[in-house]
């Protein structure tokens, strides 16, 4: 598997927050269903490997979704709805799925609940390193199986919250991709409505209708009005190149931020508008690296300026941080994390790696028993991001931290985070968000490969236990003070909110963790 498809499904990213944020968006043409058209959508980076279980980016679900599809789907407001489930019933601890007769996968096999077992089976398999388990999928999760009933019952080994929501958002393979998954990492074996004809890696993804499709929700096929025979998925990674797309009507539909998306919106083009958690510090807590003192990790939170940064990040318009918890379906209200981390004051800064014994130099460059304050900070390499971060480096001088930016893609940023034994950093700039707070564990404790920072905080996991035994929403406050500890203990430091716009033209869509492929319609 390669290091790319440990990155998070809820990566704070554009590609994710618009597609969890709003149901049934309509579009600015007639309204009048456009037959066997080609719709064009732009993507901020390349999916990479297309096997649903070892990736869990938001930019490889999008594509993916065009070809696989998942047991229920869920509306902003929070409603489950069926999907390849035509049922279930569910607790803390157990969900039972009832599977949908008559679902055929890109093979022309039936989908059976034997194979969707398999699926569960797979990612539970702690050997097969999926990104999924612990997010999507509890880790100790067993399958049972009633062929005749059509029924699975998938059981986990401790509660679990929001056990049917998560469970039911992940992709299902057909049994040839479970057997081969190297060989559908650019080829689809699912049950969705398209097939992947064209692939030019870190480019575009050509994606044809499927004609055999007849088992979407509300009634969908093949045959529905507006359903695009073509979908062109182009990589666009530059933020003015998306916004250009749109305004010469290259693009139905991409994300854009900051001044780019004033200028888009003065074109008058209909978006969806939300607030994003525009990036969070995170801080390498490896006993190896500087950031291990918690005397530094403090010291580098009291001297940021998270509004200024905001700021910057998001072209004037930057907010503070209210949760890790975002779009839809908002199952908790956020709360102010912001207001719990240490204040911002440079001298206390100063004073607290003084108290540590974290020394200046004749340069300025504080030093402890020989050893040089000095951190390597990985920045993603968008120009007001890395503006962004530029002046934080600036601030932290201020107070002896000799910090040095490494800029690269979204790609590279995961490849060095999420690799244990080379990867060089002390400081990063990674955005982490989702709707459902559970999904959020992993990244924030334990000893699996989603806690790349290292985190060990008592007690977020004291808070954590508490709101994972009761069911749903009812544990919200729970969730809200296990993201509180975490940032009153400078563990790590949301910096703000910034509104990002997804613009479209030309076609109207549901969204769930994604545009839902099934609900495309265009319009002339």
């Amino acid at each position: 598997m390669n290091t790319r498809s440990k990155t998070t499904a809820v990566a704070a990213t554009a590609a994710l927050a618009l597609a969890a944020c709003s149901s049934g968006t309509s579009a600015g043409g007639s309204g009048e269903p456009l037959v066997d058209g080609t719709l064009k959508l732009a993507l901020q980076a390349d999916p990479g490997s297309l096997f649903p279980h070892t990736t869990a980016d938001s930019y490889s679900r999008q594509v993916i979704a065009f070809g696989y599809e998942s047991l229920v789907t869920i509306a902003p407001e929070g409603e489950v709805r069926p999907w390849l489930a035509e049922k279930w019933e569910t607790s803390t601890t157990a969900t039972t799925f009832t599977v949908r007769e008559g679902v055929k996968c890109a093979d022309g096999s039936p989908l059976t609940a034997k194979t969707v077992a398999a699926n569960f089976d797979w990612l539970a398999e702690p050997k097969n390193g999926s990104p999924l388990l612990g997010v999507f999928v509890p880790p100790g999760l067993t399958t049972t199986v009633d062929e005749a009933a059509r029924t699975v019952t998938l059981t986990a080994s401790g509660p679990a919250p929001f056990l049917l929501e998560s469970l039911g958002q992940a992709f299902i393979a057909c049994d040839a991709a479970l057997k081969a998954p190297t060989d559908h990492a650019a080829k689809f074996n699912g049950t969705g409505p398209y097939e992947l004809t064209e692939v030019k890696a870190g480019n575009s993804y050509t994606l044809t209708r499927r004609e055999d499709y007849a088992w979407g929700p509300m009634g969908t096929t093949a045959k529905t009005p507006g359903l695009p025979k073509t979908v062109v998925v182009t990589v666009v990674g530059d933020n003015t190149t998306r916004a250009n797309l749109l305004l010469s009507r290259e693009t139905n539909g991409a994300g854009v931020e900051g001044p780019e998306a004033k200028r888009v919106a003065g074109a008058d083009l209909p978006s969806l508008d939300f607030n994003l958690p525009s990036t969070a510090v995170f801080l390498n807590h490896a006993a190896t690296r500087p950031t291990a003192d918690p005397a530094v990790r403090k010291a580098l939170v009291q001297a940021t300026n998270t509004r200024a940064v905001a700021d910057i990040l998001g072209g004037g318009d930057g907010g503070e941080a209210l949760s890790f918890m975002a779009g839809d379906p908002k199952v908790c209200q956020p709360g102010k994390i912001h207001e719990a981390a240490p204040k911002y004051s440079v001298d206390e800064a100063k004073r607290t790696l003084d108290a540590a014994g974290w020394t200046a130099a004749g340069d300025g460059t504080r030093t402890k028993d020989g050893r040089e304050l000095a951190l390597v900070v990985v920045v993603r390499s968008d120009a007001q991001r890395v503006a962004g971060f530029e002046y934080l480096v600036k601030e932290w001088q201020k107070i002896g931290v000799k910090a040095t930016l490494k800029t690269t893609d979204p790609a590279g940023a995961s490849a060095i985070l999420f690799d244990p034994v080379a990867g060089d950093w002390d400081v990063a700039d990674w955005g982490l968000a989702a709707p459902f707070p559970n999904m959020l564990v992993p990244f924030f404790s334990g000893a699996g490969p989603g806690n790349f920072s290292k985190i060990a905080n008592p007690a977020y996991d004291e808070k954590v236990a508490a709101a994972s035994g009761k069911l749903g929403a009812q544990g919200c406050a729970d969730w809200v003070a296990a993201e509180t500890a975490l940032v009153a203990a400078a563990d790590i430091l949301p910096i703000g909110w910034t509104q990002v716009s997804y613009f479209y033209q030309g076609f109207k869509s549901d969204r769930s963790l994604q545009i839902e492929p099934w609900s495309l319609r265009q319009s002339s």
